[in-house]
């Protein structure tokens, strides 16, 4: 159950009544999550808004598919739960 852990508690913060929850849907390196997050912060703060945090997610992601398609464990795991 520990694969699910991080899935389950991007979800559960949603149904805790947060509006949305970012996770993954298993464990990830500590390198290429920095790279991401820096990336998704700069996606939102150029949205303005939290409510644009799916796309953001979603950009980004594509950004580092593109880098490494041959390496989805590096950008295939990030998942967005909510509205």
């Amino acid at each position: 159950m520990e694969v699910a852990a991080p899935r389950v508690r991007a979800i559960a913060a949603y149904l805790w009544g947060w509006a949305a929850g970012l996770g993954t849907l298993w464990p990830i390196s500590d390198y290429h999550p920095v790279q991401l997050t820096s990336e998704l912060y700069e996606a939102l703060a150029a949205a303005g808004t939290a409510a644009a945090a799916a796309a953001a997610l979603h950009e980004v992601t594509r950004g580092l598919r593109e880098k490494w398609l041959r390496a989805p464990s590096l950008w295939a795991a990030h998942i967005h739960a909510g509205a």
